[in-house]
């Protein structure tokens, strides 16, 4: 069946209304559009610069896929995820919608092709990453594209990863340059106010302009335990349903072992993290996706994007880093607007581990720039070379010949990105090379004075022709068998080999490629941004605390601290969730009745009021009372900041 575009003659926005039913109604059977779909597609049907807030499963895609198909020419999508894009594609295609994306698992052929037939072809929408646009190919054939207009998808990364790890995120405005007409429109489930103040200038809109719907959730329950053994607990809540689950955890080591504490106890269920083969990640999913398999146990890398309605129960085995993590993971249940619940479980350590977790991600930078020289030493890179020439780079490796973590070296060279010395991308780099640098003479000289190299050395000239006059591809696995050792011994030998000189290495086991910006400096002058560094460390610490409020608060309502986190004013409880529900069996007048006593003898701070109150009740129970009171008018903070009554 061929697809046929609907194009609109009208001068008036309002008078295409009836369209955007009609495509809504073909492709995706719905007769009517939710909350604020109908306005935020006016406003890119009328090239004005977008953001668009809705709640997880409010219908973000249709609000740029709708437009895409109305307007004329091809919508860009920029998305973060392959497993993402991939999946939005499919759903279209199923629809018979011309769409197309690109990801590393294509080849160079399939790229240009699909470039191609953007340019000449019938697509209306095309996938890819922010790290896609900086490729020169892109560029080159995005000047001959008819682009209609610019969708952003799970936009809060603009401000989240475009700091962290995805600097490329900063860099999406910068299409403008070659069509400064093209709209923007950027959507998303998790964003602050900051967060959206950020996102619309990062991308340079026009104009300010945010449509949102409401954060709240009518069919999802909150709740936080805090269990004697979280296990146990898991294992109880498991048992007692049968209803598709989402249990989410910080690491892949916890995945595999709550997936052997699960079948131990005749639970069936499947994992999902970034470290498994991308085949296998993609079968776990579709057979959780396709109800063979009930129970998920993942990583935050799983669930961005997937559409599946049924999710009853999400599971937070460990705290979040922040609540706009936690927001979007516990909203992946109920999308079908039934009910569902979201259990958060936390531990006292959370506390400290969470805000110590974060202050490890921004090390000293005496650290940095030990860590900054080993790398240079380890690829032999001199001061004022390097521009422009791709390094592997392996964490793991770097950390076994220091003395600092894995994690240290990650953040070290997450900051040194972020002050613009290098890039840091995911392109693997396909096979090792290796070349002697020595000539026969001082090899001989070599072997003779460290006999420990002398076995992998002899394998190196003996198996690989021409090693001695270029850079030729190896296989430190075959190596490894030739000289009796695993692959790991042999590389630190080959490591070894390259530190000193004896030989070039190039290794391809690291997935990650660094690309140094400018020719190496001094290490004496490596210079750490101060406001990135500062600044963002701040913001991180921000959130942990707002994520630990929410997490030990023990009287407001669940939902009150969510949407008051996200900046809308939310008056009623709930009395759904677990603190709803545990004040409602609370009486708890007469500590309002107290309070207003102690007030009209005159006016006294709020820690005054607790401490006198706080041998009748406890002090959560009068916070809850002041609140409160202090909600619904009935007292007030005068100037000299005590608390007395509205009269």
């Amino acid at each position: 069946m061929k697809l046929v575009y609907i194009s609109f003659n009208i001068t008036k926005i309002n008078q295409v209304s009836t369209e955007f039913h009609i495509i809504l109604n073909k492709y995706w059977g719905f007769n009517s559009f939710r909350g604020s779909q109908e306005k935020i597609i006016k406003n890119i049907f009328s090239n004005k610069d977008t953001l668009a807030l809705l709640p997880t499963g409010g219908g973000k895609s249709i609000c740029y896929q709708v437009p895409a198909l109305a307007k004329e020419g091809l919508c860009i999508v920029i998305s973060p995820l392959i497993a993402l894009m991939t999946d939005q594609v499919n759903n279209l295609k199923k629809k018979n919608i011309n769409a197309e994306c690109i990801h590393s698992n294509h080849s160079k052929k399939e790229i240009d092709r699909i470039l191609d037939n953007c340019i000449y072809g019938n697509v209306k929408l095309l996938y890819l990453s922010p790290e896609r646009l900086k490729t020169t190919l892109f560029k080159e054939r995005f000047k001959k594209m008819n682009v209609s207009f610019i969708a952003i998808d799970e936009a809060h990364c603009i401000s989240q990863w475009g700091y962290d790890f995805r600097p490329s995120y900063l860099e999406i405005a910068e299409l403008r340059t070659v069509n400064p007409e093209i709209p923007f429109i950027a959507l998303t489930a998790t964003a602050t106010p900051n967060v959206c103040s950020d996102i619309q200038n990062k991308l340079l809109f026009k104009k300010f302009n945010s449509i949102t719907d409401s954060f709240y959730r009518e069919n999802l329950t909150y709740s936080v335990v805090q269990p004697i053994n979280k296990f146990e607990y898991l294992l109880n809540i498991l048992k007692s349903k049968n209803d598709c689950t989402v249990i989410y955890v910080r690491t892949r080591r916890m995945c595999l072992t709550l997936y052997n504490i699960l079948n131990k106890n005749d639970i069936t269920s499947t994992i999902y993290h970034a470290g498994l083969d991308y085949e296998i990640r993609n079968t776990s999913q579709q057979r959780w996706m396709n109800g063979e398999i009930n129970i998920m146990i993942a990583t935050s890398a799983f669930g961005m994007g997937i559409d599946k309605q049924n999710v009853r129960t999400v599971i937070n085995f460990d705290i979040t880093e922040s609540l706009e993590s936690y927001y979007q993971e516990a909203g992946r249940a109920g999308r079908d607007n039934k009910k569902a619940q979201a259990i958060l479980i936390v531990e006292n350590s959370d506390k400290t581990n969470l805000t110590n977790r974060v202050k490890k991600a921004y090390p000293k930078i005496e650290l940095i720039k030990a860590i900054y020289q080993k790398f240079c030493n380890l690829h032999q890179i001199a001061i004022g070379s390097g521009k422009d020439n791709k390094y592997s780079l392996d964490y793991n490796l770097i950390s076994n010949l220091t003395e600092f973590s894995t994690l240290e070296v990650f953040h070290s060279f997450r900051l040194i990105e972020l002050s613009g010395y290098v890039t840091i991308s995911n392109s693997k780099l396909n096979t090792s090379e290796l070349k002697v640098e020595l000539s026969k003479k001082e090899l001989i000289e070599f072997i003779e004075k460290y006999k420990d190299f002398e076995a992998i050395i002899n394998v190196l000239i003996r198996s690989y022709s021409g090693v001695t006059d270029k850079l030729v591809s190896i296989n430190e696995l075959t190596i490894a068998k030739r000289i009796n050792k695993n692959k790991e011994q042999t590389e630190i030998l080959l490591q070894k080999l390259n530190t000193i000189g004896v030989i070039k290495y190039e290794q391809s086991n690291s997935p990650i490629s660094l690309v140094f910006n400018e020719p190496r400096i001094d290490v004496k002058r490596l210079q750490i941004n101060n406001e990135i560094y500062s600044n963002k460390l701040k913001t991180d610490l921000q959130r942990v605390n707002s994520i630990l409020d929410y997490s030990f608060n023990e009287t407001t309502c669940r939902n009150k601290l969510l949407l008051k986190y996200f900046g809308e004013d939310f008056k009623a409880d709930c009395m759904e969730c677990d603190n709803c529900l545990n004040n409602k069996n609370k009486n708890l007048k007469p500590i309002e009745n107290q309070i207003i006593n102690v007030l009209k003898l005159k006016p006294i701070e709020p820690q005054q009021i607790i401490d006198e109150l706080a041998f009748k009740h406890s002090k959560n129970d009068i916070k809850k009372i002041l609140r409160e009171m202090m909600d619904n008018n009935k007292i007030k903070t005068n100037k000299l900041n005590m608390i007395e009554l509205v009269k």
